[in-house]
Formats: structure tokens, C-alpha cells, sequence
């Protein structure tokens, strides 16, 4: 049965997931090992505490689906919920919300795609949380939301216990940075 993705690169088009596609495009049958194993199944890297070594389940079972507005994507990658292990480490199959996929465009390759939305979610969490920039006051491009305030207003029970001081208390209000403020952001390729 084919998977129904949600189309979120803005064209309001919904396509559908079958064997022959990769990245909502079509592709050779044969290019995809996964689609062709005997059974639904994966080998997933876990770890299963802090100072712990990974281990290896070969076979693992393929995570299943709880709320209405989870899918289930085919991934070469890491996943940074490590708190549900539906969603957690290094696996081939992951659960996720339909609003935290988009389509890769064709030329992009799923091995490359794999690492842009962590990329993504780091610098915004940096940005947003970390250094408090203050997104809604962006000139010349679309206002974002201000991370910090909206962090700052979220019940603290509903944030971690292990990141909830950093995201609460990274960044004083008076340090956060202002209008006319330069920051350089170091590293690349």
C-alpha cells in the first residue's frame, strides 16, 4: 500500500510514495534495497544512556505509528529526538510529523538531503534559543517568530528536564542581540 505524503513545498499538491519513487520523483525499481527486503524490518543504532557505548539491532522492528499527525519516512540519517526511540538514532525507518517533511527536490540525493534538516533545526536553535536573535524583527525579508519569548512562555514542564535550563537561561534579555548588532557564524566546507 503506498504511503500519502503531504506535499509542503508550497504547490498544495499531494503525491503519493510508491515503490518506484524517491524524493516524490520517479526512479528504476531495483535502485531501492529497502523496498525489496522479505520483511518490514531495519537495523537501528542505539544508544541507550549518557557515557554508554551504541549497540547494533540487527532486525529491528519498524516503529509504528500513535498520533494522527505522524508518518512514517524511509531515512539515510540521524534523527535529534533521542527522547522517543520511534524517532530516535541512527535508523532506517523513523516516525515523524507530517509538518517536519518536505520533498528534495530531484537533484538532490537522499544521502545529502538526510543532513539538511538537522543542519537546519541547529542553526535556528542556535540562533533563536541559544544567541536569543530575535527573528520577528528581521528587515527586508519575511518576519520570523521570536524563539526565546515563545520558549520562555511554553509551560516548563513541557520542555525536557535535561535542556530546560539552557533553553530558558542561555541568554539574558539585555545581551540578546539588537538592531545594528554584527555576529559571525564560523565554519563551512
Amino acid at each position: 500500500m503506498p504511503l500519502v505524503v503531504a506535499d509542503t513545498n508550497g504547490d498544495d499538491q499531494t503525491w503519493t510514495k510508491g515503490s518506484s519513487d524517491v524524493n516524490g520523483h520517479a526512479q528504476a525499481p531495483d535502485e531501492d534495497g529497502f523496498q525489496h527486503l522479505p520483511k518490514l524490518q531495519q537495523d537501528i543504532l542505539l544508544l541507550h544512556g549518557p557515557r554508554q557505548k551504541y549497540s547494533l539491532e540487527i532486525n529491528g522492528q519498524i516503529p509504528e505509528l500513535r498520533l494522527d499527525r505522524e508518518i512514517l519516512i524511509q531515512v539515510f540519517g540521524p534523527s535529534t529526538d533521542y527522547r522517543d526511540v520511534r524517532k530516535a538514532a541512527y535508523q532506517e525507518y523513523l516516525v515523524t510529523t507530517d509538518f517536519n517533511v518536505a520533498r528534495l527536490p530531484a537533484k538532490i540525493s537522499v544521502n545529502t538531503g538526510a543532513a539538511l534538516g538537522v543542519a537546519f533545526v541547529s542553526a535556528v536553535i542556535a540562533l533563536g534559543v541559544s544567541l536569543g536573535f530575535n527573528f520577528s524583527n528581521s528587515r527586508n525579508a519575511i518576519p520570523g517568530p521570536d524563539l526565546l519569548k515563545i520558549l520562555r512562555g511554553t509551560p516548563h514542564d513541557n520542555i525536557p528536564e535535561d535542556v530546560r535550563e539552557e533553553c530558558l537561561n542561555s541568554i539574558e534579555d539585555g545581551s540578546r542581540p539588537r538592531s545594528g548588532d554584527f555576529f559571525a557564524i564560523w565554519g563551512g566546507k
